[in-house]
């Protein structure tokens, strides 16, 4: 692969396949050991578009790569991790969408307390609770 010559590593190749199978940028931490896969690696999109796995069919060898959430991708009923930060703390609690805006804004009802808040779909898939 071209990549290899540049001298990037299995990880950030791996990651430079994934982005070109889902057309937008995708997390892969570089400090994954990705196994050599000669005759190249199957990447498809999950039926629910929410995440990529690619696989190594002489091997095994798979992994699911979450894809960024993006407004249109979250529905009512839908499971999500929500951070509030602050100066020098950072709290993050699971949550159950109750209404999905087109313009990134969620109400979220809180999996522990059953309190509703706002919240913002950020570019990067991050939800943050908003103040």
């Amino acid at each position: 692969m071209l990549l290899a010559l540049f001298g990037l590593s299995s990880a950030a190749m791996l990651s430079a396949e994934l982005e070109s199978a889902a057309g937008e940028a995708v997390a892969v931490d570089s400090r994954l050991v990705v196994p050599d896969c000669p005759e190249g690696r199957d990447i498809e999109r999950r039926a629910d578009g929410r995440a990529l796995v690619a696989h190594c069919p002489s091997t095994g060898w798979r992994l699911v790569v979450p894809l960024a959430a993006r407004a249109g991708a979250l529905r009512r009923g839908d499971l999500v991790r929500v951070e509030a930060a602050g100066t020098g703390y950072v709290v993050r609690t699971e949550g159950t969408v109750e209404q999905a805006r087109a313009d990134g804004r969620l109400v979220v009802r809180n999996a522990r307390s059953g309190a509703r808040f706002t919240a913002r779909l950020m570019p990067d898939g991050r939800i943050v609770a908003m103040r």
